[in-house]
């Protein structure tokens, strides 16, 4: 059994260092939580009540709540849970909203994450995919066109905060002026900023968004902040959330989670890097990662490689190259196209080895 794990670590190690195509940061160290392994924790139940099953990191993980409810403006009245990832805080986000709005239709656009037609399937949601432009951003006037074929019945947006392959950031205000215009006052707004729902905010971009100007919000923790187990965060106001409690006896504890049994350790996790240590300038971290991003444009443009990014987003978007690259460099791809995702471990010396490859 050594033998296998011991090959399996060093293949993994070797992959590793050409992981650029998915929005995994590899920039992270949590040696200081391996003693947590040998308990048997379990985050089962709502965070914010105190359960029968006192085996639990709820205080940690509450504390990560309210950093990202404070990154996203809100000081009260809010309230959340960590997750398995951003896919697990689409279907929550979607779940609460067909709980308020079981009437309501569905609204995403054809570049939004796969997860959030498996939302619309697991929920049996009435849906209506919507057009996107040249960027990979809805087209709002698709999108107002699609509710106005359903007059009367509440509009459940999932916006995109960075699509899966072109980073592309809907515009929550736009999105919510339109609907002022048209007249909906039944509405939902989920914003689904996996990876970019962490660098949004430490930008000066006009789509910079509050808690308060939408729903729901989802970021993977996972992704930007790095983590080697897929976790999220879901955000939510106290008051949406208070309609959806059910009492467990069997816990002692309400219970609007997902999956009700969750994982203890990823909050000790983003815990320890986001407020534990407090040694991270995110900030920095995603300017640098910005500048990265323009730099590898830049430079696939220099070599004749019509490659592209949008603003405020990480994904370098480019044609689709052979096979040979996609497969050493684990790239994604789509209608086309690939990209590389410029993490914090993404330096540019991995972009220019990557590139001297592209051209070779």
């Amino acid at each position: 059994m050594d033998k296998r794990l011991a090959h399996k670590y060093d293949c993994l190690q070797k992959l590793a260092k050409t992981a650029i195509g998915y929005p995994c940061s590899e920039k992270f160290a949590y040696d200081e939580l391996f003693r947590f392994m040998s308990l048997p924790l379990n985050n089962v139940g709502d965070p914010w009540g105190t359960s029968n099953y006192q085996m639990n990191t709820h205080e940690f993980e509450r504390e990560v709540v309210t950093y990202f409810a404070h990154l996203y403006g809100a000081t009260a009245h809010y309230w959340g849970y960590i997750n398995n990832g951003g896919s697990e805080g689409n279907l929550c986000g979607l779940a609460v909203a067909r709980q308020h709005y079981p009437n309501g239709v569905v609204y995403y656009s054809r570049h939004s994450h796969y997860s959030v037609a498996k939302a619309v399937q697991l929920t049996h949601a009435e849906a209506v995919e919507v057009a996107v432009d040249s960027w990979g951003e809805i087209n709002y006037a698709k999108l107002g066109e699609a509710i106005s074929q359903h007059p009367g019945r509440p509009a459940i947006i999932m916006a995109n905060i960075g699509t899966t392959v072109t980073g592309a950031i809907d515009d929550v205000h736009l999105i919510r002026a339109g609907l002022e215009a048209m007249g909906v006052k039944e509405y939902y707004i989920h914003a689904d900023g996996a990876l970019h729902g962490f660098i949004l905010p430490y930008t000066q971009s006009k789509k910079c968004f509050s808690l308060a100007d939408v729903h729901s919000v989802s970021i993977s923790g996972h992704k930007f902040i790095g983590s080697p187990i897929p976790c999220g965060v879901f955000l939510t106001h106290q008051d949406i959330i208070d309609l959806q409690k059910n009492y467990i006896e069997y816990i002692h504890i309400h219970d609007c989670t997902i999956t009700g049994s969750r994982n203890a350790i990823t909050p000790l996790m983003l815990w320890s890097v986001l407020i534990g240590k407090g040694n991270v300038d995110w900030n920095e971290s995603v300017q640098t990662c910005l500048a990265n991003t323009r730099y590898a444009v830049d430079n696939l443009v220099n070599h004749g490689i019509r490659a592209w990014s949008n603003a405020d987003s990480n994904i370098v978007v480019f044609p689709k190259p052979r096979q040979e690259i996609v497969h050493r460099w684990q790239l994604a791809c789509f209608e086309g196209v690939g990209h590389v995702v410029v993490m914090p471990h993404v330096d540019r010396a991995l972009i220019d080895q990557f590139i001297a490859e592209m051209v070779e």
